[in-house]
């Protein structure tokens, strides 16, 4: 991680003055990349050409540049307007510190769980909970495997063993997880609630959900949202902001500085390792319980998308000193993204895995059932563990391909999807399969000193396709004599009778550069309201029509991919994501040749091309025993292409979490 920011060191360079000379600009190059990221809070240091050194740190982040603050000594008296700097960076290990200190604090039966039978209180907690169900559920409309899921957590009043909600995409896990600290707080008057996520937009959600922006949701005086002091005031929406406590003067957010100034809360949301500094002011001590026993101060916690984080980020924020255990909910889809690890000597020793994928994966208390299992309960113990399988989002024809390639076959189609995208007469398949792949042969470009790549000729077809949505322009052209694909016969649908929108599309591409390129495409055409963005940021998300382009024409480069957790190559759960966002109609833009290397993204495109759902560049022909391999490919790259490989290549992957 060291090495990785320095990769920002400078040399030489000029810093601008901003606000009476109060804050000093210095422009960044990869930054808009998060080639890593840099936050709030990190340290500067400026050397001057006598060899003096100035200590700083990062007052603000924005797209190309950091706005950087000195002692004001600094800024009276030593620098001058125009004078050439050496610029260092270093990381806050502030995280880093509260991660380690956890680890000497979590409960080892949560650590280690095993299978605990329900006690006789719980059973008959869960007994009440049936007979009472339709008067507790009124008005919430749940499925079986949700109200199975609210029905045990609901029930337990301590946590030997972690409940997990396992939800796979569209299947509702965050609204699951809402509706139980609801129905927990009407079913025990002296609940207090934890509730956690590895990122700022995870924990944004759940308040508004459960925020009196809804109806029965909680007020400000019930529930608080709180940030961490290094949170731009300029990223909390405004509904967030009336649930957070902020220091005006100083223009900062403020954490709590004991648990009395808790008390009057019901609920609390925050991010891990926020929440790892609530422990350091209390608010995880024990109180005496009704008997008098020592109990936690939270009688239950929460944490979604517990996949996204690194089990050491986990217990950041759940750090539990004494006392009887509080109820432990963790949310998440372990088949979806995973944390970024950095380390290799971590990554050695399975710190990437998540304790969620740990969890399900190697957990006897969380086993799977032998056999042929029913849909939905495949796994043995229902007090340990529910997997949600209703799927709200996806037409057929796309679940099929995530359902079948991660969940077994289990996801059941529930979405009531667009009839006329799923029809459209320019498909090449218009039997009810709207996929369309549509091969490119591009070419990987770069530009100046950016790391970062872009593809041409997958953009230009990525703007073809929009036209084609929202004008009613004829599809793009196949590259094969010119022609049109599908019949020649087709009638291209009016705009207006579609009645698609410009916030009912997303464009999903893994590199930064081809995003600026594609808005910059959006925004000359009047279409800036589509959302582009990278697999990370679409996680959560869904549109009823995705575009994915996958940029990468030149196996060279796929290595480096690997190694940086970028690109959709290689990455089975960034795979997962990408072709599980879209709700009625999913196109697909690369280079067949490439990625028919990798056995994910073939199975993608021979499911497009068995149903007759492939244009443009010719899909490769299936040989026995299977694709070239990438390694095969990556040797013939380096026949014909000499470059220079060090090039750091590194998408906008945070691999810095949010406080």
């Amino acid at each position: 991680m060291v090495v990785d920011i320095r990769a920002y060191d400078q040399l030489g360079e000029t810093l601008e003055p901003l606000s009476n000379n109060s804050l000093l600009r210095l422009m960044v190059p990869g930054l808009a990349e998060n080639r890593p990221s840099v936050l709030y809070g990190d340290k500067i240091i400026v050397k001057l050409g006598n060899g003096q050194r100035y200590e700083g740190y990062v007052h603000k982040v924005e797209l190309n540049s950091v706005n950087l603050k000195f002692d004001q000594k600094f800024h009276r008296g030593v620098y001058i307007k125009g004078m050439k700097v050496d610029v260092e960076f270093n990381f806050s290990r502030t995280c880093f510190k509260r991660a380690h200190r956890s680890l000497d604090l979590i409960a080892s039966c949560w650590t280690f769980p095993v299978n605990v039978p329900m006690t006789k209180t719980e059973t008959a907690n869960l007994q009440d909970f049936e007979i009472r169900r339709n008067q507790l559920l009124k008005n919430v409309t749940l499925n079986t495997h949700q109200i199975k899921a609210v029905a045990q957590i609901v029930s337990k009043r301590e946590s030997q063993t972690p409940f997990v909600i396992f939800g796979p995409p569209g299947t509702g896990k965050t609204k699951t997880l809402v509706e139980a600290v609801k129905l927990a707080l009407r079913m025990m008057p002296n609940a207090r609630i934890l509730v956690t996520a590895p990122s700022n937009a995870a924990v944004d959600l759940i308040v508004h959900r459960l925020s009196d922006a809804q109806p029965g949701g909680l007020p400000p005086s019930q529930m608080i949202r709180v940030n961490a002091y290094t949170r731009s005031p300029d990223s909390v929406p405004h509904f967030i902001a009336r649930y957070s406590l902020r220091d005006d003067r100083k223009g900062i957010y403020v954490i709590p500085k004991s648990q009395s100034e808790l008390s009057t809360y019901r609920v609390v949301c925050t991010t891990l390792y926020t929440a790892s500094a609530l422990q350091g002011m209390g608010a995880f001590d024990p109180v005496p319980g009704p008997n008098g026993a020592l109990e936690n101060w939270f009688t239950h916690i929460f944490c979604d998308e517990v996949g996204h984080a690194t089990e050491t980020e986990f217990w950041a924020g759940n750090n539990v000193v004494a006392g009887k255990l509080p109820q432990l909910v963790i949310v998440g889809d372990p088949k979806q993204l995973g944390p970024i690890v950095r380390s290799d000597l971590a990554e050695q020793c399975g710190y990437s895995m998540s304790y969620l994928e740990r969890l399900v994966e190697t957990c006897s208390a969380y086993g799977r059932k032998g056999g042929d299992d029913v849909v939905g309960e495949r796994y043995q113990n229902p007090h340990n563990i529910v997997q949600l399988v209703d799927n709200y989002r996806s037409h057929p024809a796309i679940l099929e391909l995530y359902s079948k390639t991660f969940y077994d076959g289990d996801l059941v189609c529930c979405a009531k999807n667009d009839g006329k995208l799923s029809r459209l007469s320019w498909l090449p398949n218009r039997n009810e399969f709207p996929l369309v792949f549509h091969g490119v042969c591009g070419k990987d470009e770069r530009e100046g000193s950016s790391p970062s790549w872009f593809n041409m000729d997958e953009v230009n077809t990525v703007l073809d396709y929009l036209k084609t949505l929202l004008t009613g322009a004829p599809p793009p052209k196949t590259g094969r004599g010119g022609g049109l694909f599908g019949s020649n016969m087709f009638q291209t649908e009016k705009a207006s009778n579609i009645g698609l929108t410009m916030d009912e599309i997303g464009i999903i591409t893994p590199y930064r550069k081809q995003i600026d390129k594609i808005r910059a495409r959006l925004q000359k055409e009047g279409w800036s309201r589509i959302r582009v963005g990278t697999v990370e940021e679409f996680q959560g998300d869904e549109k009823k029509v995705i575009i994915l382009s996958t940029v990468r024409s030149s196996a060279q480069w796929i290595e480096k991919d690997q190694k940086f957790n970028i690109g959709f190559l290689r990455n089975p759960k960034r795979f997962n994501v990408s072709i599980s966002r879209a709700k009625s109609l999913m196109i697909v833009i690369g280079n067949p040749e490439i990625l028919c290397g990798d056995k994910y993204w073939e199975k993608l495109v021979r499911y497009c091309e068995v149903n007759g759902a492939c244009v443009g560049y010719p899909v490769p022909k299936e040989k026995v025993g299977g694709s070239k391999s990438y390694g095969n490919l990556v040797e013939e790259d380096y026949a014909s292409e000499e470059e220079d490989i060090e090039v750091r290549d590194v998408q906008g992957v945070g691999w810095r979490r949010d406080e």
